[in-house]
């Protein structure tokens, strides 16, 4: 669980750009869709950091249904974000790139 949360730490970290800025770029006509979507990136990794510490203790179980709801909202979170994205891609874009296609496989 450590491993895997500080691989999604260090992605979040070297992409943080992207998800604290790209928002406002792919929904100005929605600023509020825009700052959601910021925050809901800045509670993913605020989870995330609470989950790697909290599993570094060796002493820690399980058990807090808070953190549970938590992992619950963030993994919510990036299903709506993958959603909105799906619906801004075009029959172009789906003709031309495979993440495209591959995106919409696995959502």
């Amino acid at each position: 669980m450590i491993g895997l949360c500080e691989e999604y730490w260090t992605i979040l970290r070297q992409e943080s750009y992207l998800f604290c800025h790209i928002p406002q770029r792919m929904f100005k006509d929605k600023p509020r869709l825009a700052d959601e979507i910021q925050k809901a990136f800045i509670l993913k990794l605020l989870v995330v950091s609470q989950v790697g510490f909290l599993t570094s203790n060796e002493e820690f179980q399980f058990n807090d249904s808070l953190l549970k709801e938590q992992i619950d909202t963030i993994c919510e979170s990036l299903l709506c974000f993958m959603r909105v994205l799906i619906a801004k891609l075009t029959p172009t874009m789906l003709k031309t790139f495979f993440w495209a296609r591959k995106l919409i496989e696995i959502v």
